[in-house]
């Protein structure tokens, strides 16, 4: 049996799931408040904040004739996306949730949520 070593990559053998993300809490509250989206696809293998626009610009070129008037409809386009308009979006409900903040020695605090558990 080979072995395989992947450099700067956490791998478990379990199925459950570990997710975080950081930000500025400044950027935080943005996204609270729907100010900022965060586009966190797998497909453009982004992970930044974005505005509402720049989004509804990624729908418009990945769906053709799409009524981007349809929140509903929208929503779920940009969720398909990897495209979350809140926190609470993002992480969901089904795993345990975190939120920790943390003061840098320049004084800027940095916002880290994720989640965490059985997913199966």
């Amino acid at each position: 049996m080979n072995k395989v070593i992947r450099i700067g990559v956490f791998e478990t053998n379990s199925s459950s799931t570990h997710s975080i993300t950081m930000c500025s809490k400044d950027e935080y509250k943005k996204w609270s408040n729907g100010e900022i989206l965060l586009n966190n696809s797998y497909k453009n293998k982004s992970n930044k904040f974005i505005s509402k626009e720049d989004a509804i610009n990624i729908i418009k070129n990945s769906y053709k004739n799409v009524d981007i008037n349809d929140e509903d409809n929208l929503k779920e386009l940009l969720r398909d996306e990897g495209i979350y308009q809140s926190p609470d979006e993002y992480l969901g409900n089904d795993l345990e949730t975190f939120y920790e903040e943390y003061t840098t020695v320049n004084g800027e605090v940095v916002v880290a949520i994720g989640k965490y558990g059985y997913d199966g």
